[in-house]
């Protein structure tokens, strides 16, 4: 309990900073710098305003995001499928923003557009790529709940999926960017594979060896994305980005890395007791 009271308070400190330099990055101007550097200006500017909740700054940011990501010289950089991507991303945050829903949902489309301009920018070790060692601890916390047995084994497979899945979902636009459609499609079918089969043990209707074998093809997946360590796309480096949109950027891993940790302190402290399945 100390270490997690110890962890809230760290993130606090870090978050509270974060917004006291972001005051002092209001005053720089998107419109100077490449494109790439006042997509992330703008970006960061969007991400700001909906942990703000402030809807009409997050709409003003979009705006000017879609003027920039207009640019045809722009959208020469990366790849087809990442621009889709981002596009879509792009298309689902207005709409939350025009449609009144909450600060929650487009805060979500913000930090996804963060870091699939930030592989965009970058040449190999984007942030993006920090998400590998969360999915690595998501699958094995599946095996490791699948591993129980029974009914309750297969429940709570199925909720450490469903982590693996939103963390997935997180990095997915960033992944197009930088690597393309196949490792990522590969990916998301995988995990929609395994759904599946462990939805259909929740009741008994499926053989244990289906889904140690699709646990098997899902590692693999991961393996294939975070293949090397580097991006597969070559990408202009623009650039460095500013401080801010490193350390803001940061904070998202943060708050996932923190609340993995809670999920494991939880799903750990219960102890696990192997079971066989009928």
């Amino acid at each position: 309990m100390k270490i997690q009271m110890t962890m809230l308070l760290v993130a606090a400190l870090l978050i509270g900073f974060g917004h006291a330099q972001a005051s002092r990055a209001e005053a720089l101007k998107p419109e100077t710098g490449s494109k790439l550097e006042q997509l992330a200006v703008l970006a960061d500017g969007f991400y700001q305003a909906s942990m703000d909740s402030n809807r009409q700054l997050a709409y003003s940011y979009l705006t000017r995001l879609k003027r920039v990501m207009a640019d045809a010289e722009l959208r020469q950089i990366g790849n087809r499928e990442g621009w889709f991507a981002v596009d879509d991303r792009m298309v689902q945050a207005e709409s939350s923003v025009r449609n009144g829903r909450t600060a929650y949902n487009w805060r979500e489309d913000a930090a996804q557009l963060r870091l699939a301009i930030d592989a965009l920018a970058k040449e190999q070790q984007s942030l993006w790529m920090q998400y590998e060692q969360l999915l690595r601890d998501d699958l094995a916390r599946l095996k490791q709940a699948w591993q129980r047995g029974g009914k309750d084994g297969a429940l709570a497979a199925s909720a450490a999926l469903s982590q693996l899945k939103q963390h997935a979902e997180r990095l997915e636009a960033a992944a197009y960017v930088a690597r393309g459609a196949e490792p990522v499609n590969l990916l998301k079918d995988r995990i929609s594979y395994t759904d599946k089969l462990i939805r259909s043990a929740e009741h008994g209707n499926v053989k244990q060896s289906w889904v140690d074998q699709s646990l098997v093809m899902l590692t693999d997946a991961v393996d294939q994305l975070f293949e090397n360590g580097e991006q597969a796309v070559d990408v202009p480096v623009a650039g460095s980005p500013a401080w801010q949109w490193m350390f803001t950027i940061s904070l998202i891993i943060l708050a996932a890395l923190f609340y993995t940790g809670l999920q494991k302190y939880r799903f750990d402290r219960h102890g696990i007791t192997p079971a066989k399945r009928g």
